[in-house]
C-alpha cells in the first residue's frame, strides 16, 4: 500500500516553497485527517476480502471433507458388503468342507487307528478334490468357457467322496444320523460352489447388458381383475425389456386407444367412399332419368309434328282406272311388281327389319303404325318385324326402356334400377 505524503520532501528547504504554496494548520489538519479516511477505507476493504477469503476457503474445505466422507462412507459400505458375502461364503461352503473334514478325520482317526496327523492330512486330501474341481469349473465359467465337464466331474468326485464319508458311520449302509449328516456334507460342497459361480458370472453379464432384467411383478388382485389386460402387459414388458408394472399397462393402453382410433378411421373412411359412390350414382342416375325425359319428350313431339292433316275432300265420281300395259310386251304386270301388294316377300322383311335396327340405334323403337305407315303392310307383319328387330339387338346387349327408348350396351350400367319391359305404344 502506497502511503501519503504531505511533508515537504527533505531535499526541498522549507524557505524555498513559493508564499502561496505553504499551508496552514487547519489545511494540514484536514489533509491528514482524509489520508487517514483513505487508509482506513483501504484497510477495512483489506479486511473485508481476507475475511471474503477465509470463508470461500473454509466453504471449499467443508465440500472436500463431505465429498471424502462420502466416499469413505461408500468404501466402507462396499467392504462391508464384500466381508458379508466373504463370511456367507465361508460359513456355507468352507463350513460345509469343515464338517466333512471333520467327518473324515474322526473315521480315519478312531475308526481305523490312524494317528491325528495322517488322518487330519488324508481327511483334507479327500475332501478337497471335489473343491479343487470345482474351483476350476468357476474360473472357466467366469472367463467365458465352458463348464460342463468340470462340473460334471466336480459332481461326480464329490459322489464318491459322499458315499466313503456316509459308508464310515452306517453300518451295512444303514441311515443314521452321523451317516447323513458327513455323507450331506461331502456331497453339498461342489454344488454350494456352483451356486455361488452362478451368482458372479450372472452379475457380470448383467453388468455388460448380456441378459435380460427381471420381468414385472404385478399384484394378484390386477392378476384377478384385469387378467387380460395384464397378460398383454407382461408380453410387451418381457418384448422391450420393461421392469416398470405402471409403464408396461400404460403402453398397452395406448396401443389398444390407437388400435380403437385406426379402426375407426378405417369404417369412417369406408363409409365416406360409400357416401361418395351413392352420391355418383344417385348423380348418374339423375342424368339418366333427365336424358330419358328428353328423349321422350322429343318423341312426342316428333309424333305430334309427323301427324297429318286430316282434311275433308269433296266427294267425285268414283274412275275405275284402266289397267297399264307394259310398252314393250302389251301385257299388265304382274302383281309382285306393284307397290300395294297384299302379301310381302323376304326382301321387305329384311328390309323392314334393317330399317327398325337404323332406328333402334338411334335410341328409339318405332312404332306398329309408323312401320306400317313406311312399307304398307299390315299392323301384325309390323309388329313381327319390330319383335325380330327387338330380339337381334338385345341379344348384343342393347336395353328397351319404357316409352319405346332403347340404350345402347355402353350405357345399360346405368339404367340397370329401371326395370324393361316389351310394352310398345302404338
Amino acid at each position: 500500500m502506497s502511503q501519503i505524503h504531505l511533508a515537504p520532501r527533505a531535499d526541498e528547504p522549507e524557505t524555498e516553497r513559493p508564499e502561496h504554496a505553504r499551508l496552514t494548520r487547519a489545511e494540514r489538519r484536514a489533509r491528514d485527517a482524509e489520508a487517514q479516511a483513505r487508509r482506513a477505507e483501504v484497510l477495512a476493504e483489506a479486511r473485508l476480502r481476507r475475511e471474503e477469503r477465509a470463508q470461500e476457503w473454509k466453504r471449499r474445505r467443508k465440500a472436500a471433507r463431505t465429498v471424502d466422507r462420502a466416499a469413505w462412507w461408500e468404501t466402507t459400505r462396499d467392504r462391508a458388503d464384500r466381508l458379508r458375502r466373504a463370511l456367507v461364503l465361508v460359513a456355507a461352503i468352507v463350513g460345509v468342507n469343515l464338517v466333512a473334514v471333520a467327518g473324515q478325520v474322526n473315521a480315519f482317526h478312531e475308526g481305523l487307528g490312524w494317528p491325528l496327523p495322517g488322518a487330519l492330512g488324508a481327511a483334507a486330501v479327500v475332501e478337497s478334490i471335489a473343491i479343487y474341481v470345482g474351483w476350476h469349473a468357476h474360473v472357466a465359467l467366469i472367463e467365458g468357457d465352458s463348464v460342463f465337464r468340470l462340473r460334471a466331474a466336480s459332481y461326480g468326485i464329490a459322489a464318491l467322496v459322499a458315499g466313503l464319508n456316509y459308508h464310515h458311520y452306517a453300518t451295512d449302509w444303514h441311515p443314521t444320523d452321523k451317516a447323513i449328516m458327513f455323507g450331506l456334507a461331502s456331497l453339498l460342497s461342489p454344488w454350494l460352489w456352483a451356486m455361488h459361480s452362478r451368482y458372479v458370472h450372472r452379475k457380470q453379464l448383467r453388468a455388460a447388458g448380456l441378459i435380460d432384467p427381471r420381468a414385472p411383478k404385478f399384484s394378484m388382485l390386477r392378476w384377478l381383475l384385469h387378467r387380460a389386460e395384464t397378460w398383454q402387459a407382461l408380453r410387451w414388458a418381457v418384448r422391450h425389456s420393461e421392469q416398470s408394472p405402471a409403464v408396461a399397462i400404460l403402453a398397452v393402453q395406448m396401443d389398444t386407444t390407437t388400435t380403437e382410433a385406426a379402426r375407426l378411421l378405417d369404417r369412417t373412411r369406408d363409409r365416406l367412399v360409400s357416401a361418395q359412390g351413392a352420391l355418383i350414382r344417385a348423380q348418374s342416375d339423375a342424368l339418366t332419368v333427365t336424358e330419358l325425359r328428353i328423349a321422350e319428350l322429343a318423341a312426342v313431339s316428333g309424333e305430334v309434328s309427323a301427324q297429318p292433316t286430316v282434311e275433308c275432300p269433296t266427294e267425285t265420281p268414283a274412275i275405275t282406272p284402266a289397267p297399264a300395259t307394259d310398252p314393250a310386251t302389251g301385257d299388265a304386270p304382274s302383281g309382285d311388281q306393284d307397290g300395294d301388294r297384299d302379301r310381302p316377300d323376304e326382301q321387305d322383311n329384311r328390309d323392314a327389319e334393317k330399317w327398325i335396327r337404323a332406328a333402334m340405334r338411334k335410341g328409339r323403337t318405332p312404332t306398329y303404325s309408323e312401320v306400317n305407315d313406311k312399307f304398307g303392310f299390315s299392323r301384325g307383319w309390323a309388329g313381327l318385324r319390330v319383335q325380330a328387330a327387338r330380339d337381334e339387338l338385345a341379344a348384343k346387349g342393347y336395353v328397351f326402356l319404357p316409352r319405346n327408348i332403347v340404350k345402347p350396351p355402353t350405357a345399360s350400367a346405368t339404367t340397370d334400377a329401371v326395370p324393361m319391359t316389351t310394352t310398345e305404344v302404338s
